[in-house]
C-alpha cells in the first residue's frame, strides 16, 4: 500500500460494518432456513433484492467501485462471463424454459458477488470472515437441535418422499451433503476465529461453536462433508503462519469435538433416527454433552488465550521455512512408505471399483466407511457423453435430465450429473467449463498466492478463506451444491474477500493511477476523473435493472406455476388453469405452463383442448418423454382414433426406455434399474 492511500478504519457502530457483517450473514440464515433456496422462488426473491441493493447503492454513490480491485474485476468477468454463455446456451437448448431457470440461478450468484465486492474492501475482510462463519454456525446449530430435539421443529415431510435414508440429517437445508458442505465452509473461518480473533472472547465463543458444527457433520452420514472438513483443516494449517502456535487450540477444540461425535455413535437409536422413546431420551442426553462440551471448550480456549496474552506460557517459537520444508518432506516420504508397505494402492484401485459400481443409497453412519459413488460415476460418464454430442455448446442448460433419461443406465428422476463442472461440461461444452472453472481456479490460486505472500493477520485471514474455498471446490465438484443456493452464496462471500486482500487502487507520485483489468496503468485526465464515477454508477445500475427482469421472469412463472399446482391439488381446476394461463403470458416459450394447462383441462375432460396444450409442451421440450407421455394419455381419453396416442407413447418410450410405467415387459425381463412416471399436477 502506498503512503499516500488513506485507510479506512471501521467501528462496530459504523452503519457500514453493520452492513458488511448483516449482509451475509442474513443471506446464509435465510437461503438456509429455506431449504437452501432450492426453489426458484426463495432464490428469485433474494436475486432481486440483492441487484436492486446493487442498483441503488451505486445510484446513491455508497457502493464505490474503487474497492473492487483489479483482480475483483477480472473474478465478476469471469462469473459474468459463464452466465452470458448460458443464456447464449438458451438459443441452443432443447428446453427454453429450464435454461432460462439456470440463467436467472446464475445471474443471481452474480449478483451476490458484486455486491460482496461493493461492500467489502481489504479492511472488511475479518467481517466478511465473522459474517459467514456465524451463519453457517446458525443452520448448523438448527439443524443439530432439530435431530436432538425434533419436536421443536416442523415435521420434515421430505421424510415421505426420500425413502431410505430418513436417517440423514438435512433440515433445514434439505439436502445432507449441501447441510454438510455449508457447515464445513464455515469450519475453517470458525477456527480462524478461535486462534486468531483479536477479542478473548470472540476467541472462546468460536471454539465452543466448533464440536456442534462437527457433530452436525456427522449426523448429515456425508462422507464428502467429512473428507472437506478435513482437507479444509490441512489447508489452513498449511497457508497459515507460525503453525505450531495454532496446534494447542486446535488440539483443544479437535480433541472435544471427537470426544462429542463419539459419544453420538454410542447411540444407537439416535444415530437411526428412530423418533421413539429411546431416541428421544438420547437427544436429551447428547443436548447435554454437546453443551457441556462446547462450555469446555470455550473455557480452556479462553484460558489459553489469556494465559498467552498476560505471558504465562512461553512462546512457541517460529518454525524456519527451509526446516518446515525438510520437516514435511521427511514426514511425506515417511507416509507415502507406510502407504506402499500396507498395501495402499491396491486399496486404492480396489476402492476405485468400488466407486464406480452403481450402489444404492446408505441410511446409517457405516457408509462412511464405505467408497461407494452411489451411482456418481455413471451420471458424470453420462456427462461427459453427452458433451460428446458437440464438445463447444454442449447440449443446453438444465436439459441433463431428458439426456439421463433417454441415455442413462438407470431411470427415475435424476435432475443433475452431481457435479458442477461435469454437468457444466456436459450442457454448455468445453468454453462453460472453461469460464466456471477459470473463476474457481483464479479464487483458489489467488488465495494460496496471497496467503503465502502475506504476513501477520492478514496471512491466517487469507489461509481460513482459502480453505473455506477449497471446501466449495470440492464439495460442487462431487455434487449438485450448485443448485442448493445457500452454498454458493457464502462461496460469493468467501470468493470476493479474497478477491479484493490487497489495494484496488495505487498512488504513484501523487497522481491518481487507473488500473485495467489487462493490467495497463496510466494518468486519468481530470475530466475523465470527474465523469468516470457517475457514467459507471448509471452504467452498472442500468445492467442491475436488467438483471432484475432475467431473474424475476423466471421467479414470476414458478410463482404462477406452484399455485397453480395447489389449486389442482385443492380441486379448484378452474382457478388451476388460470394461474396456468398467467404463467404463460410471462413464459410463453416454456413448457410447463403448457404442461400443468394439459392437467387442468384434462381433469375436466376438456380433452380437445388438454391435447392442444400437451402438443405445445412437446413442441417446447421436445426430448422430455414426460410431455410426451402426457400427450398419449389424453388423445387414449379422448377416444383418439388415428394412432396418435401410439404413437405419442412409443415416442415417450424412445426417450425413457427403462421405465417400468413404460416398457414394463422390457424392463421386467431384463431385470434393469426402471421406474414409474410423476404424479399428475
Amino acid at each position: 500500500m502506498s503512503p499516500a492511500e488513506p485507510v479506512e478504519t471501521w467501528s462496530p457502530s459504523s452503519p457500514a460494518t453493520v452492513a458488511t457483517w448483516l449482509i451475509p450473514f442474513a443471506l446464509i440464515v435465510y437461503l438456509g432456513m429455506k431449504r437452501g433456496g432450492f426453489e426458484q422462488p426463495v432464490r428469485g426473491e433474494v436475486g432481486v433484492a440483492v441487484w436492486w441493493a446493487v442498483c441503488l447503492g451505486l445510484l446513491a454513490a455508497q457502493l464505490p467501485a474503487r474497492r473492487v480491485g483489479r483482480a475483483g474485476w477480472i473474478g465478476l468477468g469471469l462469473l459474468v462471463a459463464f452466465a452470458g454463455w448460458t443464456a447464449l446456451g438458451v438459443s441452443w437448448s432443447d428446453s427454453a424454459g429450464k435454461s432460462m431457470i439456470e440463467v436467472a440461478r446464475v445471474v443471481v450468484y452474480v449478483g451476490v458477488l458484486a455486491l460482496a465486492l461493493l461492500i467489502g474492501g481489504r479492511d472488511r475482510i475479518r467481517i466478511v470472515i465473522g459474517a459467514v462463519a456465524a451463519g453457517c454456525a446458525v443452520i448448523s446449530l438448527v439443524a443439530l437441535l432439530s435431530r436432538l430435539h425434533p419436536a421443536w421443529f416442523p415435521d420434515d415431510d421430505l421424510s415421505q418422499l426420500l425413502v431410505g435414508v430418513q436417517s440423514r440429517l438435512r433440515y433445514p437445508v434439505g439436502y445432507w451433503n449441501a447441510l454438510a458442505g455449508l457447515v464445513a465452509i464455515g469450519l475453517p473461518l470458525m477456527l480462524w476465529a478461535a486462534t486468531s480473533a483479536r477479542a478473548t472472547l470472540l476467541r472462546a465463543l468460536a471454539a465452543g461453536a466448533v464440536p456442534a458444527m462437527a457433530l452436525t457433520i456427522y449426523f448429515t452420514y456425508s462422507r464428502t462433508g467429512v473428507a472437506v472438513a478435513a482437507v479444509a483443516l490441512l489447508a489452513l494449517l498449511a497457508l497459515s503462519e507460525r503453525r505450531l502456535a495454532l496446534l494447542p487450540t486446535l488440539g483443544i477444540v479437535g480433541a472435544i469435538s471427537g470426544l462429542v461425535v463419539w459419544q453420538a455413535s454410542r447411540r444407537q437409536a439416535l444415530v437411526d433416527a428412530l423418533g421413539d422413546s429411546t431416541a428421544i431420551a438420547q437427544g436429551d442426553e447428547m443436548l447435554f454433552v454437546v453443551g457441556v462440551g462446547s462450555l469446555i471448550c470455550a473455557a480452556l480456549v479462553w484460558a489459553l488465550s489469556k494465559s498467552e496474552a498476560w505471558g504465562w506460557l512461553p512462546r512457541i517459537p517460529a518454525v524456519p521455512k527451509r526446516t518446515a520444508l525438510a520437516i514435511g518432506g521427511a514426514v511425506l516420504v515417511v507416509a507415502l512408505a507406510a502407504f506402499a508397505g500396507i498395501g495402499g494402492p491396491t486399496r486404492v484401485a480396489d476402492g476405485f471399483e468400488q466407486f464406480k459400481a452403481p450402489a444404492g443409497l446408505s441410511d446409517s453412519d457405516e457408509r462412511l466407511q464405505s467408497v461407494a459413488g452411489n451411482g456418481r460415476w455413471q451420471y458424470w460418464s453420462s456427462a461427459v457423453d453427452a458433451a460428446g454430442t458437440d464438445v463447444v455448446r454442449g447440449i443446453g442448460p438444465g436439459t441433463f435430465q431428458f439426456w439421463w433419461s433417454e441415455n442413462g443406465e438407470s431411470s427415475g428422476l435424476i435432475r443433475d450429473a452431481h457435479s458442477l463442472f461435469v454437468e457444466t461440461l456436459g450442457e454448455l461444452g468445453v468454453i462453460g467449463l472453461i469460464l466456471i472453472a477459470a473463476f474457481v481456479l483464479l479464487i483458489l490460486g489467488l488465495g494460496a498466492t496471497r496467503a503465502l505472500r502475506a504476513a501477520g493477520e492478514r496471512r491466517n485471514e487469507l489461509a481460513a478463506l482459502t480453505a473455506a474455498a477449497l471446501v466449495f471446490t470440492i464439495a460442487a465438484g462431487a455434487d449438485w451444491l450448485w443448485e442448493l443456493a445457500v452454498v454458493p452464496v457464502a462461496f460469493m462471500f468467501v470468493a470476493a474477500a479474497i478477491l479484493t486482500a490487497s489495494p484496488p487502487r495505487t498512488e504513484i507520485r501523487g497522481e491518481a493511477q487507473l488500473i485495467s483489468p489487462h493490467g495497463a496503468t496510466g494518468p486519468v485526465p481530470s475530466r475523465l476523473r470527474r465523469s468516470a464515477p457517475a457514467l459507471g454508477r448509471v452504467a452498472g445500475a442500468l445492467l442491475a435493472a436488467g438483471a432484475i427482469v432475467v431473474i424475476a421472469i423466471p421467479t414470476l412463472t414458478a410463482e404462477r406455476l406452484s399455485e397453480s399446482q395447489s389449486d389442482f391439488a385443492a380441486g379448484d381446476y378452474a382457478g388451476a388453469l388460470e394461474r396456468a394461463e398467467s404463467a404463460e403470458d410471462l413464459e410463453p416459450f416454456a413448457a410447463a405452463p403448457h404442461v400443468q394447462q394439459a392437467f387442468a383441462l384434462e381433469a375436466t375432460e376438456q380433452y380437445a383442448k388438454a391435447a392442444t396444450a400437451a402438443r405445445l409442451a412437446v413442441d417446447r421440450e421436445p426430448d422430455n418423454w414426460e410431455n410426451w407421455y402426457l400427450l398419449s394419455r389424453i388423445q387414449a381419453a379422448r377416444g383418439d382414433k388415428r394412432g396418435a396416442a401410439l404413437i405419442a407413447l412409443r415416442r415417450a418410450q424412445e426417450l425413457n426406455p427403462l421405465s417400468l410405467l413404460l416398457n414394463p415387459i422390457r424392463c421386467g425381463a431384463q431385470g434393469r434399474l426402471c421406474a414409474g412416471a410423476p404424479a399428475p399436477g
